[in-house]
């Protein structure tokens, strides 16, 4: 009879034993409480202590350089979306069929000027012409 009682006791606890974990847990989150540091009450709301952030919006450059090749490019000429290098971006300049004339000459004139808003992240620009389906030479804008 005590081998009988004993065995149904351990059957009992096998099935009790996730509920008194649960249990278990569900007491020990209650006692338990964040460090005194974390507390919202200590935390500056305003002051030397409090850190700073830049909320202000960074420039999207290829946007900017969209926007000048669309108010700067003569019509009939189109640009391709710039492209970002390791070190500058570029973009390509297409001179209309047709045209006459010196294509890295006319793309050295499409540098922006040094108060453009294109410079606000940008320090290097390369410009090159697409003329007759062949690439000329880069022409390289720098910000003074």
């Amino acid at each position: 009879m005590a081998r009988q009682w004993w065995l149904w006791q351990c059957l009992a606890m096998r099935r009790a034993a996730p509920l008194l974990a649960s249990c278990w847990l569900a007491l020990g989150g209650l006692c338990w409480s964040p460090p005194a540091g974390a507390q919202p009450a200590d935390r500056p709301e305003a002051g030397h202590d409090r850190p700073r952030y830049n909320l202000e919006e960074q420039p999207d450059v290829q946007a900017n350089l969209r926007n000048y090749c669309r108010d700067r490019v003569p019509a009939g000429w189109w640009c391709e979306d710039p492209v970002k290098l390791d070190y500058a971006y570029k973009v390509v300049i297409h001179a209309p069929l047709g045209w006459r004339g010196d294509p890295y000459g006319a793309v050295l004139n499409f540098c922006p000027p040094a108060d453009d808003q294109v410079w606000r992240n940008l320090d290097l620009l390369e410009l090159q012409p697409n003329w007759n389906n062949v690439l000329g030479a880069l022409v390289t804008c720098r910000r003074e």
